[in-house]
């Protein structure tokens, strides 16, 4: 096996590369106590500035009935494409996403002992971010690639045999893509799309609150500017909404990967229908 397959094997970077990674991690941070009270004062004295706000702009509202189905034929053709394009490239999404969720166990796990171990204290961020760091490797590995494999393996050969190589090929293969498949399927395709993208950017959403506790568990009013930018760039990613959006996501996603809310969502359908006529 030759080095660069060895380093983009996920299993060999999260538990090789991960726990090099994490002995790095309490080096750095584990001598400093992540204590909210501190983070707080530090916070408000130096970056707590208010921002002008936007001059909000009164867009022109749509006129027409035709304009707005044009807008709705553009989502749906977008919607489309760019399911087709996430299902092509699922292998080394989901690579980099589990990649990124056993990182992110290893850094927390190494956080919380640290932190217990220097402090006696187990921060509740940490924790959460362990519990949802792993949740994510677990839906990723045993359930999302569960479901939408089918799917990968149809558009992967489409991609084979029309080579994408022009425009014309990359439209012939979405058409055949959709074309191939019932509408029920086509539905529950792109379920488990949204399902997936919420995996993503959960995974995304994650990171930053781990950057931000850890970079903020370590400022000081002489920490360089560089240090003091990512503090203010995901000092929003620590909001109790962001911690919300975690767990719906995260459910909504072990949901659809099972069936239930596609089966349920049927079942609501049709019972509207019913009620409507």
């Amino acid at each position: 096996m030759s080095a660069e397959n060895i380093l983009q094997n996920q299993y060999f970077l999260g538990y090789v590369g991960g726990p090099i990674a994490g002995v790095f991690y309490s080096w750095l941070f584990g001598n400093v106590a992540v204590k909210q009270q501190e983070i707080k004062e530090i916070w408000i004295h130096h970056v707590s500035a208010p921002s002008p706000k936007p001059k909000g702009s009164a867009g022109n509202s749509v006129s027409s009935v035709e304009e707005v189905w044009l807008y709705i034929l553009f989502a749906a053709v977008m919607v489309a494409v760019s399911s087709f394009f996430i299902v092509l490239f699922f292998d080394p999404t989901s690579q980099a996403i589990a990649t990124l969720s056993i990182f992110l166990s290893l850094f927390t796990a190494f956080g919380v002992l640290t932190n217990f171990l220097v402090s006696r204290e187990i921060h509740t961020p940490y924790m959460l971010l362990l519990f949802v760091s792993a949740f994510i490797f677990l839906l990723i590995n045993f359930m999302a690639d569960r479901a939408l494999a089918p799917y990968a393996n149809y558009a992967n050969s489409l991609a084979a045999h029309y080579y994408l190589d022009d425009i014309s090929s990359i439209i012939n293969s979405i058409v055949a893509f959709y074309s191939g498949l019932s509408g029920v399927q086509i539905a529950y395709f792109l379920l488990l799309i949204i399902a997936y993208v919420c995996i993503f950017l959960t995974s995304i959403v994650a990171l930053f609150v781990f950057l931000f506790y850890s970079v903020t568990a370590q400022l000081k009013p002489q920490s360089s500017q560089f240090a003091w930018k990512i503090a203010r760039f995901t000092h929003k990613y620590s909001r109790a909404g962001y911690l919300w959006f975690m767990i719906v996501s995260l459910l909504f996603a072990f949901l659809t990967f099972k069936g239930t809310t596609f089966i349920y969502g049927l079942k609501a359908l049709h019972a509207l229908a019913r009620f409507s006529r």
